[in-house]
């Protein structure tokens, strides 16, 4: 019996000892922000250009190249579209005519014609192709296109279509156009 007895002690002991080092400090993650190319602030629209970021992945190079610039040139025009949209909407509100779904849809349409024709006029301004750990390729572009490449397209093509009876002021449309752009 007495020669038990030390056992359970010792068992009694190395168990405590086991429950204490489990139970101590928590050890703190620390995470890295994660950088991705082309992307952030450097890639973010400026001063006379509109600037867009898109990426694609695939196991094919060259076809993790094409997806990421078609993300990207739907990104660029993506973004134009919604500046002119909100410009659209944005005069006729604050001009208080009561433009016509109609006429409306004719803005839409010519800003979506101009776009897609002119979209073509871009720089590349970043471009990076990295293979991740399962060997697929991730390929980032950053397209930028000058805002007058844009812009002198489309308000040439308003310009003409001024004169159809769209119920605007050209002139303030125009300074409201070329200030969302900026």
């Amino acid at each position: 019996m007495k020669k038990i007895l030390p056992f359970k002690y010792f068992v009694l002991f190395a168990a405590v000892c086991l429950s204490a080092i489990s139970c101590g400090p928590s050890k703190k993650i620390v995470r890295d922000a994660i950088k991705i190319p082309c992307f952030g602030d450097k890639y973010q629209t400026e001063s006379g250009y509109v600037l867009a970021s898109g990426m694609g992945e695939s196991s094919d190079m060259m076809l993790s190249m094409k997806k990421a610039r078609s993300n990207t040139l739907e990104a660029l025009g993506s973004k134009i579209s919604t500046s002119v949209q909100s410009v659209i909407n944005n005069y006729y509100s604050s001009t208080g005519s009561n433009a016509s779904e109609e006429i409306v849809m004719k803005y839409e349409g010519i800003t979506k014609e101009v776009i897609d024709a002119k979209i073509s006029g871009y720089e590349t301004e970043c471009e990076s192709t990295i293979q991740n750990d399962k060997g697929a390729y991730q390929t980032y572009y950053c397209f930028k296109i000058s805002e007058e490449k844009v812009l002198l397209p489309l308000l040439k093509k308003l310009s003409e279509t001024a004169g159809l009876n769209m119920n605007m002021d050209y002139d303030s449309f125009v300074t409201e156009l070329r200030k969302s752009m900026k």
